[in-house]
């Protein structure tokens, strides 16, 4: 401190005052934009507090920047980088306050934050999330979606989305959360209560719509999230539609699709119930139309169950499913889990039609039961007559079918199985891998046909760490079983399962899990090794 008041004599006894004044006068404007924090409460606020009282939990404003009803003093501030408003947990927003215009960009060092402070809200020492309600009905302003987001570097937390309304003709898009940005996350996130309006149709009805019209959506994430739609008809919406670029961490039940999107990593999400909407779109669970950038597409530690005659039509995992052929796409599908499941499209590669190559696609340590237990499919399904593929290298699957082959080579295809196990129902039952375990057709002992009987894969999550570091050490574990859900408090409870680490030498277990004796401690996780 002592050479910073020298400095600061030495600059004062070397200036004129006045320029002295001006520097101090552009001192305190910058100080006046600094970032700071804001405080919104609809039941509490008012928007003629300054921005200074805003800053208060005692005084906040009434309504958040980019709300049609944000008046005075919170009207004409514009949020800057590294600002964080944060919502009064439990205050309801309505239709008059909906959509949110947010159009103002953070940076990659300090992004806006727009979520929640858990020690303030109107639920005591329980915290609550604030809630954003258009009614069942189109919301005031920005069509119909709950935000309209054309900006960068923002992070949207912790709030409940219920009331949207499908108000727009067939591919309108209606949804929580229209993004039309870069870097924007989205996180913690209930979504639930929609409603298809009366043309029927749920063309771009999305929690999530990411618009990929010339916007790369770089950056883009959307995770540990609730998608729950047990309290709606059932029948109408998606997750994600368009694109983003990281989906993670979610829990999907009752939507038509967990997403319909271009999309470059997804990882750890569960999807079950999935229906068919009321214009007869069929259900789709993880439909990835392609990579949103580049050529890798990253699918792991997913768990999909519970479809029933709803998903006729439909695709349980589809890769590379839509977008455009490009011989160039390599996609990793790795660590997934299937059960009870609809008996038809388990596993797509490449789209049913659409003339191209469609790359290569590496299946490895899968546990799959492809349909239910009293019908099974195929577990790798092949594309269609003019499609084509590099090549699919299915290995250490565990695929509980009838159908044999597991791996189909025709319709264009070529695809070899290596260190897989493929058992009927029966038999697997037989072996103690069951649909009612806690970790549904996971290993039961030592002896167990899938223990020891895989080939070591580490070069493989090698490769795949070049791609995605977390992707890679994800490859070196068993799978985490997707999510489960909190459906008291509406979160998701990351992971479903402590996952064990694959040997680094010697032989893996075929199938998503590592088997590891009770008693046994499982060695530590997250390790990589340097080659000198």
């Amino acid at each position: 401190m002592q050479s910073m008041e020298k400095a600061q004599y030495r600059f004062h006894r070397a200036v004129p005052t006045i320029v002295l004044l001006v520097t101090v006068f552009f001192w305190l404007t910058s100080s006046a934009m600094a970032q700071n924090t804001y405080y919104i409460s609809k039941s509490l606020g008012s928007d003629s507090n300054t921005s200074t009282q805003a800053q208060s939990k005692s005084t906040p404003w009434a309504h958040l920047p980019g709300m049609p009803s944000c008046t005075g003093k919170c009207a004409s501030y514009t949020p800057v980088a590294g600002d964080s408003f944060i919502l009064y947990g439990g205050d309801t927003w309505g239709n008059s306050d909906l959509g949110v215009n947010w159009q103002w960009s953070g940076s990659s060092s300090s992004p806006i934050y727009v979520g929640v402070d858990q020690t303030w809200s109107s639920c005591g020492s329980t915290f609550c999330r604030p809630i954003f309600n258009c009614g069942v009905a189109a919301c005031s302003a920005n069509s119909n979606d709950y935000f309209y987001v054309s900006a960068n570097y923002v992070t949207f937390d912790n709030i409940e989305m219920t009331g949207l309304y499908k108000n727009e003709s067939a591919y309108g898009p209606d949804s929580y959360f229209f993004i039309n940005g870069t870097y924007v996350e989205v996180e913690d996130m209930y979504f639930h209560g929609w409603t298809l309006g009366p043309e029927g149709d749920n063309g771009g009805f999305a929690a999530w719509f990411g618009y990929t019209g010339g916007n790369p959506l770089t950056g883009t994430k959307l995770h540990d999230s609730v998608f729950d739609g047990s309290d709606t008809a059932q029948n109408s919406l998606y997750g994600v539609w368009g694109g983003v670029e990281q989906l993670y961490n979610n829990y999907f039940r009752y939507l038509v699709a967990d997403i319909v999107g271009l999309v470059n990593i997804e990882h750890d999400n569960t999807g079950e119930y999935m229906v068919t909407s009321a214009s007869g779109d069929h259900c789709n669970l993880f439909y990835a139309e392609g990579p949103l950038s580049g050529t890798n597409l990253l699918v792991y530690n997913n768990l999909v169950r519970n479809t029933s005659s709803g998903c006729a039509g439909g695709v349980h995992f589809f890769l590379n499913g839509y977008d455009s052929a490009n011989p160039a796409y390599i996609t990793y599908f790795f660590n997934n889990v299937g059960v009870n499941l609809y008996p038809a499209n388990i596993t797509d590669p490449a789209p049913s039609s659409g003339n191209g190559n469609w790359g290569t696609y590496y299946v490895f340590n899968n546990t799959m039961e492809c349909g239910n237990d009293s019908s099974t499919a195929a577990c790798i399904g092949a594309p269609g007559s003019t499609t084509t593929v590099t090549q699919i290298t299915s290995q250490n699957n565990f695929w509980i079918t009838s159908s044999t082959p597991a791996c189909v080579t025709s319709g264009g295809q070529t695809c070899t199985e290596s260190s897989s196990l493929t058992e009927t129902v029966s038999a697997a039952n037989s072996n103690g891998y069951t649909s009612s375990q806690t970790y549904a057709f996971s290993p039961t002992s030592a002896s167990a046909p899938t223990v020891g009987a895989g080939a070591n894969l580490q070069s493989m999550c090698s490769t795949v760490s070049g791609i995605n570091a977390g992707a890679g050490t994800a490859c070196q574990s068993d799978t985490t079983y997707g999510v489960g859900y909190n459906t008291t408090a509406h979160t998701v409870n990351t992971p479903s399962r402590t996952p064990n680490q694959r040997p680094s030498s010697g032989a893996w277990d075929i199938g998503a899990y590592q088997y590891v004796a009770t008693g046994t401690p499982n060695p530590p996780t997250g390790l990589s090794a340097v080659v000198q």
